[in-house]
């Protein structure tokens, strides 16, 4: 009984040494901070998404399903009841499988805003 007990104690302290190496070796990487902000958004090839965070170079969103992205992704968001189109080409940082959605982290390049009704 002891020994079981000493062997739960050293995983315990174990774990907790694992997760403050982790954490120490967390860097954040993002150069702006992201803001928490659910908008609807639609790739390049017409799938919908949602993202769940944003800032000016970079965002992450979500979509349904599992789909395989890499490299460059295309998306345009329509803001203020569609009277202004955002849209942007993404590159790929790290794309998270889990509960039947594909989360998909880029930094933005390219990005432009357009006027409905206005050519640019």
């Amino acid at each position: 009984m002891v020994h079981v007990l000493e062997k739960s104690v050293l995983s315990n302290h174990a774990a907790r040494l694992h997760s403050a190496e982790t954490a120490a070796m967390f860097i954040e990487q993002r150069r702006e901070p992201r803001e928490p902000v659910a908008l609807p958004l639609k790739l390049g090839d017409g799938c919908p998404a949602v993202t769940r965070n944003i800032s000016p170079s970079g965002m992450y969103f979500e979509v349904d399903g599992w789909h395989h992205m890499a490299g460059a992704v295309v998306f345009e968001m329509h803001l203020t009841d569609g009277q202004l189109t955002f849209t942007a080409e993404g590159e790929v940082l790290r794309v998270v499988y889990a509960h039947g959605m594909t989360g998909v982290a880029v930094r933005l390049a390219s990005p432009r805003l357009a006027v409905a009704g206005l050519k640019s």
